[in-house]
């Protein structure tokens, strides 16, 4: 759950481009791959169960999460044939500031 740390007025009292702006936006960063980590996981399994319904043979690897770009790699694939359909999902969330409209 996001808290008050992550509230504007918390933004507003640090420098943009600081370090304390890149570790607060990295940990908000961080947060927000966290919360939809738990919603994705489980809509991108019940996307492969329909496909397994459908005839597909899918395994779920185990998801991998990139601390440094706050990036979570599914997917899911038939290990006993590479040449069928595998599944895969890549997020990353990203927190800036300091940006103009035409950039």
């Amino acid at each position: 759950m996001l808290d008050s740390k992550f509230s504007i007025e918390e933004f507003k009292k640090i420098k943009v481009n600081s370090d304390l702006s890149s570790e607060l936006h990295k940990e908000l960063q961080d947060q927000i791959a966290k919360l939809l980590h738990a919603k994705i996981s489980d809509a991108f399994t019940d996307i492969s169960n329909q496909l397994i319904k459908l005839g597909h043979s899918l395994e779920e690897t185990k998801p991998e999460y990139d601390d440094e770009l706050s990036s979570w790699v599914y997917e899911f694939l038939d290990s006993s044939n590479k040449d069928n359909p595998r599944i895969c999902l890549d997020t990353q969330v990203c927190v800036l500031s300091g940006y103009t409209a035409d950039e």
